[in-house]
């Protein structure tokens, strides 16, 4: 008799260890970030590939600005590359269209390759913060 009791909780034993060693899902690229989008108008086109953005950007981690088109000369003018050429840094904006803004973070362990510029910046465990405004679209 206590041998059939323990044969059961092996098999579940056994299903319980399976189940845990089975690979996390990749996450999609989407899933990445934590995002909340401002729309001024849900039935603007959004952006797609080749179009030419007009954009008001910022980079923080936490609440230290690391970078940001205020201060820059001329407007910050993006081409939007086709989907699979995309960067963590450009795709936020295809959440978007003429006149929205976002405020998008995602781990610095996900976004290492477009935040090399900024190493000094930012340390394991950390966000990256991206802020767009969205000013024109050609």
């Amino acid at each position: 008799m206590v041998l059939l009791f323990k044969k059961p909780y092996f098999f579940v034993w056994i299903l319980v260890f399976i189940t845990s060693c089975t690979p996390e899902r990749t996450k999609t690229i989407d899933e990445l970030y934590e995002k909340v989008i401002f729309t001024d108008d849900a039935s603007k086109t959004k952006i797609k590939t080749g179009d030419q953005v007009t954009i008001y950007y910022c980079l923080k981690n936490k609440d230290q600005l690391i970078a940001s088109s205020a201060n820059a000369i001329e407007p910050s003018v993006i081409t939007i590359p086709p989907s699979k050429s995309l960067d963590k840094f450009q795709y936020p904006l295809t959440w978007l269209g003429l006149g929205d803004s976002c405020v998008a973070s995602i781990a610095v362990t996900d976004a290492r390759l477009e935040l090399s510029a900024y190493k000094e910046h930012f340390k394991a465990g950390d966000k990256a913060t991206f802020i767009y405004k969205i000013l024109k679209i050609n």
